[in-house]
């Protein structure tokens, strides 16, 4: 007869066997801890959390004031008091007005103009303070000040630069031999839309150049070099390399320029020329502005402010659009 288990390998021994039926897989799942759960889903919500105040001040200062101004263009009457319902008729009375097509051919002369010569500009600049040389630091500095600049205080330096009489940009040009009698900046309509671009680029170009310089710092050094042992000059490496490195730089820079070109353009505009002379340098910001707070016509103002944000939205969702599928 053979030996009872219990005798041979002990009673605990037995007991343990018995009570223990997991099989090896089982054993090797471990048993969550209490509260791990828990832990884990609060840490997963901890970013929106953070979010949070950012999200709440954006609905509160852009999402309320938009979804107002989108109502708002669809009816007729004062800002306070009672309003009428205008359906349409806020819309067919600006695509019937001369007036606000020649502000639609000004903003976008603008912002055209304001794209291009910005990143054009910045890049030139961003090129320049990569390069190594004395007082770099110094003129890096210097580099920020049209951006940190106040804006009112700067335009209306402009203001007294392109003044006709005793303005230095005029002096400028007859000392140089480049007009005898100088340009009426602020009084000519070519001249004048001229002139916003000039402070407009002048203002935003010194962030492209930062934000260039960032983009440089990124492209790895060999690629230069390897295009240098290859024998391409200075235009190759800048249209096969450097370009092609700050790809997403300047998808970024378009869009911000595009957008401050309806935003900050007000202020500009309204100091610098007011919109004229005859309309040359009113935007579509502008002729808002006049609708609201010169005419009191609110429902045109609404009406304009509504297409100004339908068309930064399908412009802004278009265009990444597309950056994204060239990406892929």
């Amino acid at each position: 007869m053979g030996t009872d288990p219990t005798t041979r390998l002990g009673v605990a021994d037995h007991d343990e066997r018995t009570t223990d039926r997991t099989g090896p897989a089982d054993a090797r799942i471990p048993t969550p801890k209490p509260g791990v759960g828990m832990r884990s889903r609060l840490a997963v919500t901890v970013p929106y959390w953070f979010l949070a105040p950012a999200l709440l001040a954006l609905i509160l200062g852009f999402g309320f004031p938009s979804i107002d101004v989108i109502r708002r263009s669809f009816l007729t009457g004062a800002i306070v008091g009672a309003n009428h319902w205008a359906g349409l008729d806020n819309f067919r009375r600006l695509f019937a007005s001369s007036e606000f097509w020649q502000a639609v051919r000004v903003t976008l002369i603008f912002t055209v103009g304001s794209v291009t010569g910005t990143i054009i500009l910045g890049f030139a600049a961003a090129m320049l303070m990569q390069k190594t040389f004395r007082g770099r630091g110094a003129v890096r500095s210097i580099l920020l000040v049209p951006w940190v600049m106040p804006l009112v205080p700067a335009t209306l330096v402009w203001q007294w630069m392109f003044d006709s009489q005793y303005g230095c940009v005029n002096y400028l040009l007859k000392v140089l031999g480049i007009s005898a009698h100088g340009v009426d900046w602020l009084n000519q309509p070519r001249a004048a839309l001229a002139s916003v671009l000039i402070v407009q680029i002048w203002r935003n170009f010194p962030f492209a150049a930062v934000m260039y310089l960032a983009g440089l710092q990124t492209i790895p050094l060999e690629q230069y070099e390897a295009a240098r042992v290859d024998g391409a000059n200075g235009a190759k490496i800048i249209w096969y390399i450097t370009l092609p490195g700050l790809r997403q730089v300047t998808r970024m820079l378009v869009l911000l320029v595009t957008i401050w070109s309806f935003g900050t353009s007000l202020t500009v505009m309204l100091l610098l020329t007011s919109g004229g002379p005859a309309n040359a340098t009113q935007t579509l910001t502008l002729l808002t502005y006049s609708d609201a707070f010169a005419r009191y016509d609110y429902g045109a103002a609404t009406a304009i402010g509504t297409l100004v944000l339908a068309i930064s939205a399908i412009f802004a969702a278009g265009y990444l659009r597309v950056a994204r599928r060239h990406d892929a």
